[in-house]
């Protein structure tokens, strides 16, 4: 049966390119890893509409960073957010 799970790549800063996987609840598997009915997205509907969610977020992340950039005083104590893509991942369980 095919499941999903969710890929990640970096779009930029030190690591651009590199994905990893995302599974239910936002922890990070692998791809070797044996994964389980209840780790995962039961359809790709469900997939597609969790990486919009992340993508979103992501979004509101780096918005908020630009603007902590110009309105602050110190922005050394601005937090690092890195740009990236969300896509389903399908896998056998």
């Amino acid at each position: 049966m095919t499941r999903y799970l969710i890929k990640a790549t970096r779009l930029d800063g030190p690591h651009a390119r590199t994905s990893y996987l995302l599974r239910k609840g936002g922890y990070v598997t692998h791809d070797s890893a044996p994964q389980f009915a209840d780790t995962t997205y039961s359809t790709r509907g469900y997939a597609v509409r969790t990486c919009n969610h992340l993508k979103y977020e992501n979004t509101l992340d780096v918005r908020f960073d630009e603007w902590m950039a110009e309105h602050t005083v110190n922005p050394n104590r601005q937090r690092i957010s890195f740009s990236e893509s969300y896509e389903p991942y399908p896998v056998e369980v």
